[in-house]
């Protein structure tokens, strides 16, 4: 029979053996490539919602928050840097899909640690403009009789003694914003 022949053909099997043996090599080759991209592994594995919730909750100062936005920023840069294809003996590997994915992570990592900060910057303002906003409401409501003179002018000491102390709550709103702009959040 015809595949008997093809068999028996020692040309047949010295190639047939040759393409095997180049499959197992190219086999190899791509998963050797492929684990040179486990170094961006952490970006794929981690739960993002559950490490930038454990990140806010630590009350990180911005400079902490730049330094995590700034290492994304760094993975970005990496990723970008990195070829786009690969061609390994007969096989063509396109690496954009991931390349993309990875930056897509790195972006929404950078995105969600400026809200953050954002927002720790806004409730900071908020808390001390709400601080001013009594203040001023309780000032200059006229007094109608002596006792609430006497509150009044006890609350003015009280807030001129905690002056320091809020004046002190600008500087690292200041640092927040500056490092918003610091990362192009506008």
């Amino acid at each position: 029979s015809y595949y008997e022949i093809i068999c028996m053909d020692s040309d047949i099997l010295r190639l047939t053996d040759q393409i095997l043996q180049g499959m197992s090599t190219t086999s190899t080759l791509i998963t050797t490539y492929k684990s040179y991209w486990d170094k961006y592994k952490s970006l794929w594995e981690t739960e993002k919602e559950n490490s930038l919730k454990k990140f806010t909750k630590a009350s990180n100062s911005p400079a902490q928050f730049d330094a995590e936005i700034q290492r994304y920023k760094q993975q970005q840069a990496e990723i970008n840097g990195e070829s786009s294809t690969n061609v390994i003996n007969f096989v063509r590997i396109d690496c954009n899909a991931m390349k993309d994915a990875l930056i897509g992570y790195c972006l929404q990592a950078q995105g969600k640690l400026t809200g953050l900060l954002n927002n720790n910057g806004v409730q900071e303002l908020q808390a001390i403009n709400e601080f001013f906003r009594n203040s001023r409401e309780k000032l200059s409501a006229q007094p109608t009789n002596l006792d609430e003179l006497s509150a009044k002018i006890a609350f003015c000491k009280e807030t001129k003694e905690a002056l320091p102390s809020v004046l002190a709550r600008f500087e690292p709103v200041r640092e927040v914003y500056n490092t918003l702009f610091k990362n192009d959040v506008q």
